[in-house]
């Protein structure tokens, strides 16, 4: 049986690693038979439910987000445009580096949008 909590279904003890492991990937309870039910992982590894598990025991997902790099007055600001988070730096690695940083927190915080790449174009404008 399983009811969904903030976004991480709620397991009974009794589900088997195998079925987690068709929710959550192969490497869930690495190093654990696909017999062995959730709450004997949870028991031998010291947590209390399956959400404090995944939380520290999953590594963190990695995705690649864009930098739009500007020079504005002494400082290069950093956008990622797909998350709306904006840094700056006294130079160009430092504000991408900032910007990573800032995008980790928020993300840390905030679900991660869907993936979707930013389009970056060029239009042409007219001016006197």
């Amino acid at each position: 049986m399983s009811r969904t909590i903030g976004g991480t279904k709620r397991r009974s003890g009794d589900t088997l690693v195998e079925t987690l492991r068709e929710t959550y990937g192969n490497n869930f309870a690495r190093g654990y038979r696909a017999d062995t039910k959730l709450a004997d992982v949870l028991r031998k590894e010291g947590y209390e439910s399956l959400s404090e598990y995944l939380k520290k025991k999953q590594r963190p997902a990695v995705q690649t987000y864009t930098a739009v790099v500007h020079h504005e007055e002494g400082w290069f600001v950093a956008e990622c445009p797909e998350v709306g988070v904006v840094s700056q730096g006294k130079t160009f690695d430092e504000a991408v580096a900032n910007l990573k940083e800032a995008t980790e927190l928020y993300l840390e915080e905030f679900p991660p949008p869907p993936p979707q790449r930013a389009v970056i174009t060029t239009f042409d404008v007219s001016y006197a």
